[in-house]
């Protein structure tokens, strides 16, 4: 029964694959694989180009939903922790965090993997994308992962995607695909215990030949993040800057997160010039990461100018360009002290202007945005709401709530004190005002207000032009209720 199973396997792999019989609207690029290991993230699975369900070329669409199933023995929730859906990015093929795009996680039900709400462009030529599988940090036994896109099955004939339906839904409604598409080769899942991987660490503000204006002899703040592979944790990450590989001078950067989650290196002294950086890192196992490739920053010889001017409420302004970065507010500045208060708001660093302060009094230093976890040197975990603190005192309502370990971000006691304390969170089925939360089957994201109700944000344009990030969102059960508010439009 065994052989005559994989025989049927291979055979409808054949079928997906074959030019003549193939999936309609897909083309399997095929993953060379080999083991997945205890605690790794982000291992290729599937890797595909999707274009129109029709096969015809030159037809733009949008992608909605998408399943995927294992062919292999790996269970959700046992050996694998999350499956991934990414757009390429950068040069043609994976490269992964940091290049590659994140779509979304799917959520499992039954026997499939979905990837529902997606909204995701496809242009005319295709889009090239991948799956990923993130494996539990402990496996007692070895299991297999062959994962493929399930043929189409639209129970009710709607075109449109209904919990329990299998296959790709699009927004034209040419649906597909006709066959499944399997990955040919089936990856095992290692069972070692051994930690053998070092972790990974991207520069977030920066990108290959941007160019810098930062005033003669200034400093520059560079943020970035790092995951660690295979069970451990982030030690340290290292970034060396010089005019050549030769000259790099290496230095720490200081940990902003939770074990480099988040990092930040201060650049300073900082003449013109073009300049190579590039990053490593370790964990607590004393694994090091090869050497980035690097990406170059150009730095012309540029003074920044100082205007005196009068701003309105809602600019930001910095005195000198790379320094401490202000919100103008009822006429006052309003220092924002950190790059992770200044992301939590959706500030763009493009529109700070560069001006002369001196003139304005300090205001009242600018918050984490509510719906964002703060901690201060102690163990206890708050979430921002109405402006305070909230405790999170029981790890299981903390996930129970959907919040995830590695989004808390570090305060000092002295702003920890600036937020003023609120009831604490005891239970996993109410969220706080200040959450965005979108329910299981649907794709509609609502926020979360101080008077108990859930208010629709109306499309995508008003979400973005609120400043708000679509990591933050938590999906919630749809027996979770809240009364509607009025729709937030711009």
């Amino acid at each position: 029964m065994k052989k005559l199973y994989f025989g049927l396997a291979a055979l409808l792999s054949f079928l997906a694959v074959s030019p003549a019989l193939g999936a309609t609207g897909v083309l399997n690029n095929e993953v060379t694989t080999d083991y997945y290991y205890p605690g790794t993230w982000n291992n290729l699975a599937l890797d595909f180009t999707l274009q129109h369900q029709s096969g015809a070329t030159g037809e733009a669409d949008t992608l909605n939903t998408l399943t995927v199933k294992n062919n292999g023995a790996a269970r959700n929730g046992f050996e694998i922790t999350a499956v991934k859906l990414w757009a390429d990015g950068g040069l043609p093929g994976w490269q992964g965090w940091g290049v590659d795009q994140e779509v979304a996680t799917g959520s499992f039900f039954n026997d499939s993997w979905y990837f529902n709400g997606l909204r995701l462009a496809i242009p005319a030529g295709g889009q090239r994308l991948f799956i990923t599988v993130d494996i539990k940090n402990y496996i007692e036994a070895r299991k297999t992962v062959q994962l493929y896109l399930p043929a189409l099955n639209d129970d009710n004939s709607n075109s449109v995607y209904d919990l329990g339906e299998t296959g790709i839904f699009m927004t034209s409604g040419v649906n597909g695909p006709a066959l499944p598409v399997f990955n040919t080769e089936t990856s095992a899942v290692s069972t070692t215990i051994t930690d053998l991987w070092a972790p990974q660490a991207i520069i977030t503000n920066l990108t290959e030949q941007q160019s810098l204006t930062v005033a003669a002899g200034g400093n520059y703040l560079i943020t970035g993040e790092a995951r660690d592979q295979g069970r451990g944790h982030t030690a340290s990450v290292s970034l060396g800057i010089g005019a050549s590989e030769a000259s790099l001078v290496w230095g720490e950067a200081v940990n902003t997160g939770v074990d480099f989650s988040t990092w930040s290196y201060d650049w300073q002294k900082i003449e013109a010039g073009s300049y190579i950086i590039k990053i490593k890192s370790s964990d607590d196992s004393h694994n090091l990461s090869a050497e980035s490739s690097g990406l170059t920053v150009k730095m012309p010889a540029v003074e920044a100018p100082i205007v005196a001017v009068t701003l309105a409420d809602g600019v930001l302004a910095q005195t000198t360009v790379g320094g401490s970065i202000y919100l103008i507010k009822g006429g006052q500045k309003c220092l924002i002290a950190s790059d992770a208060i200044f992301n939590s708001w959706g500030y763009d660093q493009a529109k700070v202007v560069t001006v002369d302060l001196n003139a304005y009094a300090d205001g009242e230093p600018v918050k984490f945005r509510d719906g964002y976890l703060i901690k201060g040197a102690d163990a206890k975990v708050f979430v921002v709401s109405e402006g305070g603190k909230r405790w999170i005192g029981d790890g299981a309502v903390f996930e129970g709530l959907g919040y995830r370990w590695n989004k808390i971000n570090l305060v000092t006691e002295a702003q920890l004190a600036t937020y003023p304390a609120g009831a604490d969170i005891t239970k996993a089925y109410i969220h706080p005002a200040g959450t965005l939360i979108k329910y299981a089957t649907y794709p509609e994201v609502f926020l979360l207000t101080a008077d108990g109700k859930r208010r629709h944000i109306a499309n995508e344009t008003t979400y973005l032009g609120l400043g708000y990030h679509w990591d933050n969102i938590i999906t919630v059960p749809d027996w979770e209720y809240y009364p509607d508010g009025a729709e937030i439009t711009l």
